[in-house]
């Protein structure tokens, strides 16, 4: 368990986690399992459930109760997404098309890319989610952001962007496909289509830790429940594949840590999902509880190093 209050080796990271946690969780299990001092957290306050998006497939929570994961997991994810586009040459004056855009993290990076001569277009089907981003821009002083609340997989763009761009949204759709499909047609031609996703079955860490084994499984289990696959970046490469794209290209990330609150991700995945895993009955309260109490330990082990869903990134030429 994490009990040292300068771990990371940042001077005010205790009390900012705390704080973070304490807006996304209840305190009474907190209490009960960890102790006023531990910042290890064990239950969301089901008085205070957090919003989901307009559709059951999606079972994490959204707005300020997610914002802190979101910001964890672009930590995590973030340099190699920015790397690859990067690569790819997005340029100035450029125009983007971001879906699923969350809280804005990537929408921020890719205005500044493209300067005021460019714009992009974010959408994501959570209005708690998109007044973040909002706030996010105006914070970073971005003016060149026009975020719409909508369903990806409905867009109807033709011709307009030259770069169609996502992360981690196919994974929670049931029909992904029908997405892809929209955001080819939204290319103008010689665009260029990116989607980033998944593959949480490698989770992985080392020592093997069977605690972590089953809450990758959990999280396989209320993907079949939902009808959604959190290994779809196994099937991206071949998605693409299917349509009249060009020069397609395939590049996977596996993100390591041995310390760090990157570390964190999966246990705050698990900790916004519980509600729903003990709903479809694929766990109970007291095993969900032991769960997330050991993935937290895992967090502050340092001899434990813990593999986190690795990144596929396909894109490919309009």
């Amino acid at each position: 368990m994490i009990k040292d209050k300068n771990f990371y080796g940042k001077k005010n990271y205790y009390e900012k986690f705390r704080q973070s946690i304490k807006t996304l969780l209840g305190s009474v299990l907190f209490l009960k399992l960890f102790g006023e001092e531990n910042n290890c957290v064990a239950q969301v306050d089901t008085s205070q459930k957090s919003q989901l998006q307009n559709s059951n497939s999606y079972v994490l929570a959204v707005g300020e109760k997610g914002n802190h994961r979101l910001n964890t997991l672009n930590k995590v994810y973030g340099s190699f997404s920015q790397n690859l586009i990067k690569r790819i040459k997005l340029l100035k004056s450029m125009k983007v098309l971001s879906l699923g855009c969350g809280n804005g993290n990537m929408e921020v990076w890719l205005a500044e890319q493209v300067g005021p001569e460019g714009d992009i277009t974010a959408i994501d089907i959570s209005q708690d989610q998109l007044n973040i981003a909002k706030e996010r821009a105006k914070e970073n002083g971005i003016e060149n952001i026009k975020f719409l609340q909508g369903d990806a997989s409905k867009i109807n763009y033709e011709n307009q962007f030259d770069l169609v761009y996502t992360r981690f949204m196919l994974v929670h759709l049931p029909l992904p496909q029908q997405a892809v499909k929209q955001m080819c047609k939204a290319l103008k031609p010689g665009g260029v289509i990116l989607c980033e996703e998944m593959i949480n079955s490698w989770t992985f860490s080392y020592p093997d830790n069977p605690e972590l084994n089953r809450a990758v499984k959990l999280i396989n289990s209320i993907g079949d429940k939902r009808n959604v696959d959190y290994d779809f970046g196994l099937k991206l490469y071949s998605l693409f594949y299917k349509q009249t794209l060009k020069n397609i290209q395939i590049n996977i990330s596996n993100p390591v840590f041995s310390r760090g609150e990157e570390k964190e991700l999966l246990a705050l995945s698990i900790i916004e999902s519980k509600d729903n895993y003990i709903k479809e009955k694929l766990i109970d309260e007291s095993e969900i509880n032991q769960m997330i109490k050991e993935l937290f330990r895992i967090v502050g082990d340092e001899s434990t190093i813990l593999g986190l869903a690795p990144l596929v990134q396909v894109y490919a030429y309009k």
